[in-house]
């Protein structure tokens, strides 16, 4: 929805109940609310409700209160706006001057150039599919290619769906981010960056296996999660232990640790 486009709707709805008198306004007081629909110059269609009430004591101030949304999830929480006009017609804590531009004020409602608003939700949308895609080929090696189908069946429905896509793909960023963050296997067993492998084996024992790189290793540990080759270039040695359900991969650069992660199965 619209937040400038529906606000002003509701404005020009509510000029119309400003020229009212006092008089006019308590024979409405806590009578069935009014409602209607308007269309806004996007073309999307809002719906609202204005309410007639006292403010605190009957025969004193009254308070009208208008609420708009386009009756999506926005109907549990729509905008709102309205006034209080005293008994002597004037309106409660505001400026005259202000008064009187809304009584006359410019019908016409300006929004933001709908495909300057589209193209803003395509960068933004953009931007977290980029971020969905790093995620997968440098942390999450294994499932990189469901990260990245995801990701553009999210960004897909930018131009249809601006806002939702966005929120799809910024709901799908925090959770994997999330599950990566809080794994199974407890950071404080990973051995500490500059460990020597002397230590590293008389903390984990003997490896279940060992090699010079990721190529000739990741082909012997199907059914497990491989470290991506992105985050672990630089390596001269690396020893894997099994542990729980998952791997340790230990990553060496000389003769002392450089780099550890753990995948599970």
């Amino acid at each position: 929805m619209d937040k400038n486009e529906a606000k002003c709707l509701l404005a020009k709805e509510l000029k119309g109940w400003r020229r009212r008198t006092y008089a006019d306004l308590v024979s409405l007081v806590d009578g069935e609310a009014t409602t209607g629909e308007l269309l806004g110059e996007s073309g999307a269609h809002y719906q609202f409700e204005i309410q007639v009430f006292w403010d605190d004591k009957p025969a004193e101030d009254i308070r009208v209160f208008g609420s708009i949304d386009d009756g999506g999830i926005r109907a549990f929480f729509p905008l709102t706006d309205g006034f209080i006009m005293s008994p002597d017609g004037s309106f409660v804590d505001e400026d005259p001057v202000e008064q009187a531009v809304e009584r006359q004020g410019d019908e016409r409602c300006m929004i933001m150039n709908p495909s300057k608003n589209r193209w803003m939700w395509f960068g933004i949308s953009v931007g977290l599919c980029s971020c969905i895609s790093f995620h997968g080929f440098y942390f999450d090696y294994s499932d990189r290619w469901l990260h990245l189908c995801v990701a553009l069946l999210f960004a897909s429905l930018t131009f249809q769906f601006p806002k939702v896509s966005s929120s799809l793909l910024l709901s799908w960023l925090a959770l994997i981010i999330l599950a990566y963050t809080f794994n199974d296997f407890s950071t404080s067993a990973k051995p500490s960056t500059g460990t020597a492998r002397d230590e590293v084996l008389r903390e984990l024992g003997e490896p279940h296996i060992s090699g010079d790189n990721l190529g000739t290793i990741a082909h012997k540990m199907d059914g497990y999660a491989l470290p991506s080759p992105l985050r672990f270039r630089k390596v001269e040695g690396i020893d894997v232990f099994l542990t729980g359900d998952g791997a340790l991969w230990v990553f060496y650069s000389g003769n002392r640790v450089n780099g550890a992660f753990y995948g599970g199965t």
